[in-house]
């Protein structure tokens, strides 16, 4: 099904995990900062959302700034 040894493969693979986990850290950083000035902030289950579509590492970079 998928192979390891296609690099193309494996390359756009390693692009949306670090867009995700781009996205992850903006939307946790974004509610962070908005919790911060007490304005809306963004849906828990957007948040969620990113996590689980491979923005873990992000996520938790964000929650530890």
């Amino acid at each position: 099904m998928f192979s390891t040894r296609d690099p193309v493969d494996l390359e756009s693979r390693l692009i949306v995990i670090a867009c995700a986990n781009a996205l992850a850290f903006g939307l946790f950083s974004w509610d962070k900062w908005m919790s911060k000035w007490k304005k809306r902030r963004v849906p828990e289950s957007s948040l969620l959302a990113v996590t689980l579509f491979g923005g873990e590492v992000g996520a938790i970079c964000a929650m530890l700034l």
